[in-house]
């Protein structure tokens, strides 16, 4: 199964694991959502989830995952089922999706609300933002999202 998982600089994740590329993982102990596997989303937005915001330093990398898959939403978790989280006994790094492609992936899935996580996931470029906005200006709340989350404006969902 094709996911993406969030990794600090370096492929370390958050125990401080270095994962190398085109290498297959194998899961020691049970694997159980949330305790014991590899995670990671088939939606690219998703892994913002966890990125580290004290550095902001972070790579996606686009995985293949195998073996037994326990599907997140499946499970009682905190994620209010937006999120599309599963773990695997298995997992194996292709490679590392760069930000510009990110994006594009977010926006060109025509999806107002996977947009909307994105613009509240992560600090976007001025250059980013117009990119959404000329797909998305005149579309649900998009502009509110874009003013609350990255311009700071706490007034923007009560404008009219």
């Amino acid at each position: 199964m094709k996911g993406f998982k969030l990794l600090d600089e370096g492929y370390i994740n958050e125990y401080g694991h270095v994962y190398e590329f085109n290498k297959k993982y194998h899961l020691n102990g049970e694997l159980r959502w949330n305790y014991n596997g590899f995670h990671f989303c088939t939606h690219i937005e998703d892994t913002l989830r966890y990125r580290n915001r004290e550095t902001d330093t972070f790579v996606i990398v686009e995985v293949e995952a195998s073996g037994e898959i326990v599907d997140g939403s499946s499970v009682e978790n905190d994620y209010y089922g937006y999120e599309s989280g599963y773990a695997s006994s298995e997992i194996e790094i292709i490679r590392e999706v760069p930000r510009e492609e990110m994006i594009n992936m977010v926006i060109n899935t025509n999806n107002i609300n996977r947009v909307n996580r994105l613009i509240m996931s992560i600090p976007l470029t001025e250059e980013e933002i117009n990119l959404i906005m000329e797909r998305y200006a005149n579309k649900g709340n998009v502009r509110q999202y874009i003013e609350y989350y990255q311009y700071g404006d706490k007034q923007a969902f009560y404008k009219m």
